[in-house]
Parts: structure tokens; C-alpha cells; sequence
């Protein structure tokens, strides 16, 4: 369960689909941001949660290095109807498996649209960044340091994201959950996450 399920949660689960073969389980949740487009209109924030089998850890590595490099389009109900979006921001938290030696340069390169992006793992910025950005994708949130990519993290950082902060902001949010939650002090979870290069 996500902690976008919590009681106080402004997210509302309008999906949850089984999986094919890896994939295990989508759930995508949807909040309504008030007055947060040019025109104060209302606006829609959609987050999409994939599950990997533990044995697939490599695919999920894969798929979501796809997005970012590439962008893409997801495929989701919403109530009775099948709806398709495109991806705008593409996240991953979880075991970072480039420590293990999975290499980025073999997989396929090919045309997209680079998106921006985040990678709650153990020190990704240092096997992540510097690739995400040389292939175009602008690095959100990233981390210097061993951690834990628990859900109380990735639900600030995509509240962050939604209430359109920017990168210095959603780092911030990412920071002040980690040590609310980790009992640290902000100057020590601030540690962990990396600045912006």
C-alpha cells in the first residue's frame, strides 16, 4: 500500500490493475490541484505506480530509463473509462542495480523526448545523473548517499512536482520527509539528497 492511501492523503486510487510477467500490479492515483494553471483553473495531477517482481529489478531499471530518455505514453481506467496520457515526469525508487554493475550504455538507444526525472536509490546522482542529464532528461531529486526509497519520499516529492516547485523546492520536500520519518535533522537529511548540478 502507498502512502498516497493514507486517510489524509488529496490523492484518490482510481486504478489498480494485475500485471504481465514482471510487471506484478499499476495502481495510479489522481489529486485535483486548485487554480494551478494560467488561467486558475484547476488541474489534474495523475501518478502511475509500477511493481516489478524482485527478479525483474533490471527491466523496471530499464523501463523507467526508457522514459526518461525517451518519454512515452501510459495506458490506465479512470471509472468506467480506458484512458491514455503522456508521461511528463518519470521516477524510480528502489535498489539501484547500476552499483551491482547493470550498465545504462546497453540499452537501446533510439529517438524520444527526453523528460525530467528522479531516482530515489542509493546514491544515484553518481550512476544515474550524469547519464539521465547527458541524454537529456533534466535530473529532479537524486541522492549522494546509502537510503532508504520509502513511500513517505516519493509522496512528497510528487506532491512537490504537482504543486509545480521547482527543483530546488521538490529536493527540499524530499529532504524534510526523509528526516521527519528517518528521525534526522534536516541538515543531516539534507546530506543525502544531491543539489542540483
Amino acid at each position: 500500500s502507498s502512502d498516497l492511501d493514507r486517510k489524509q492523503s488529496e490523492f484518490s486510487r482510481i486504478d489498480i490493475a494485475r500485471g504481465k510477467g514482471p510487471l506484478l500490479e499499476r495502481v495510479v492515483y489522481k489529486r485535483m490541484i486548485a487554480g494551478s494553471d494560467a488561467d486558475g483553473k484547476s488541474v489534474e495531477q495523475i501518478v502511475v505506480l509500477d511493481a516489478y517482481h524482485g527478479d525483474a529489478i533490471d527491466q523496471a531499471v530499464e523501463t523507467f530509463w526508457i522514459r526518461a530518455t525517451r518519454g512515452g505514453l501510459i495506458h490506465f481506467r479512470d471509472g468506467e473509462r480506458d484512458r491514455t496520457e503522456r508521461v511528463t515526469v518519470a521516477g524510480y525508487a528502489g535498489h539501484n542495480r547500476l552499483m551491482d554493475g547493470l550498465r545504462l550504455s546497453a540499452i537501446e538507444k533510439s529517438n524520444g523526448s527526453p523528460i525530467p526525472s528522479f531516482v530515489l536509490a542509493c546514491a544515484s546522482e553518481q550512476y544515474f545523473g550524469p547519464a539521465l542529464r547527458a541524454a537529456g532528461s533534466e535530473t529532479l531529486v537524486m541522492t549522494r548517499t546509502l537510503m532508504a526509497p520509502e513511500g513517505y519520499v516519493l509522496d512528497a516529492v510528487v506532491r512537490a512536482i504537482g504543486d509545480h516547485a521547482g527543483q530546488a523546492r521538490i529536493r527540499l520536500a524530499a529532504v524534510k520527509a526523509y528526516a521527519k520519518w528517518q528521525k534526522l535533522s534536516e541538515s543531516v537529511a539534507g546530506t543525502i539528497f544531491a543539489k542540483s548540478e
